[in-house]
């Protein structure tokens, strides 16, 4: 998952970021982790959660995000997803997966923002 996709000075870039943490913790389940993992970017752990979980959690994150607005323009996140379903698949393949998807979901929305 990747943070702000709008361009900050320091201030509205950690403002931006403590805004993306809070979107995050508030939209996941009492049993999730959000952890900063790295710059801007965050990965959450969801244990036990199905592909219906994940969707729900990812709608919450993208509705979060058109309530908070910094500099006028709403927070945008790109996320990528990947789940664990195998107990032999190493986490850094896991990892790699999400990284992934999140590359091709900031593709989709520059390539929305481009239309409009």
């Amino acid at each position: 998952m990747s943070g702000p996709s709008i361009r900050y000075g320091h201030r509205e870039g950690d403002e931006a970021i403590k805004e993306a943490a809070e979107v995050l913790r508030s939209s996941c389940r009492k049993e999730d982790i959000v952890a900063r993992y790295g710059g801007d970017e965050f990965i959450i752990f969801l244990p036990q959660a199905t592909d219906d979980d994940l969707k729900i959690i990812c709608e919450r994150i993208f509705a979060g995000c058109k309530e908070i607005f910094i500099r006028g323009k709403a927070l945008s996140l790109a996320l990528g997803t990947a789940t664990k379903k195998n107990m032999n698949t190493g986490m850094d393949k896991v990892l790699k997966e999400a990284e992934n998807n999140m590359y091709k979901c900031k593709r989709k929305q520059k390539a929305n923002s481009q239309k409009d």
